[in-house]
């Protein structure tokens, strides 16, 4: 409880620690109530067990969340945080949620959800100009025909592993995205792959 008392703390990361770490008294919330400075929070491995529900983070860059137990719908305020440019939600299978109308001015960076449960259209993708780091593995994500994927000129890395692409058709225009890691695992249906 002593740490919800620094109210001058940027950065907090109580991941990957050797003993399993829970979050019970304080929840997130009531531990992250007083810390509106911060813009780094690290809690992968933490059990939160927990719906995420978030105090005032308007300062948050990064927000890495992987394997806390996550359940329930993420809030799609969270994506239109003004400075949040890494968000790391993989590996919390009972958290759903879908992707919100994202804007051109998105510092987003790097987004990670694989691993969860989110669903729906992901076209808005299209418009995170910053984007390099995409993972929407092992999701119902609909990826359509995928042509919103060439935007993406910053982008370097793509995981669509055990994503249904029956009918997608992966094709780079001239001079759009140069090099690009991408990770097809698990697809056991037809692509279309055109470079």
């Amino acid at each position: 409880m002593e740490i919800s008392k620094l109210s001058k703390l940027i950065s907090l990361d109580l991941s990957k620690n050797s003993g399993p770490l829970r979050l019970e008294k304080p929840g997130l919330q009531s531990l992250l109530q007083n810390l509106t400075r911060l813009e780094e929070i690290f809690l992968d491995g933490v059990n939160i067990t927990s719906k995420l529900i978030l105090p005032n983070t308007s300062s948050l860059t990064t927000l890495s969340l992987r394997y806390c137990g996550l359940y329930g719908t993420f809030p799609t305020s969270i994506f239109h945080l003004p400075k949040l440019r890494v968000l790391n939600l993989y590996g919390n299978d009972y958290l759903t949620g879908h992707l919100p109308e994202f804007q051109h001015t998105s510092p987003l960076q790097k987004l990670i959800l694989g691993s969860t449960n989110f669903s729906g259209q992901i076209l808005s993708l299209a418009r995170l100009s910053q984007l390099r780091y995409l993972d929407l593995s092992y999701n119902e994500f609909d990826v359509g025909s995928m042509f919103w994927l060439w935007n993406l000129t910053s982008l370097t890395t793509l995981i669509l592993s055990g994503i249904d692409l029956q009918g997608s058709v992966l094709s780079s225009p001239a001079n759009k995205i140069q090099h690009a890691t991408i990770g097809l695992s698990d697809n056991t249906t037809l692509l279309n792959f055109k470079w």
